[in-house]
């Protein structure tokens, strides 16, 4: 099972956002990934821009997954 996101379809696409935040006091390694691509680095809250499909959100310190989540964007 996984998170299922609904983009809403009276709000152009580019938009809708998801914040992605790490709370891991100390941690200044940490990398966010979605499908394997690194889309940020560092504990600021990110802003990802879904779409449409399946999607694997990771957190990563650089080595190895620290959490993922599997997400559903409809």
């Amino acid at each position: 099972s996984g998170l299922i996101i609904a983009l809403d379809p009276e709000i152009p696409e580019k938009q809708q956002k998801v914040p992605l935040q790490a709370r891991l006091a100390g941690r200044k390694d940490l990398r966010w990934r979605i499908n394997g691509a690194e889309i940020a680095a560092g504990t600021e809250t990110t802003l990802w821009s879904p779409r449409k499909g399946r999607h694997v959100i990771e957190l990563t310190d650089g080595r190895r997954s620290i959490q993922e989540v599997e997400v559903l964007v409809r």
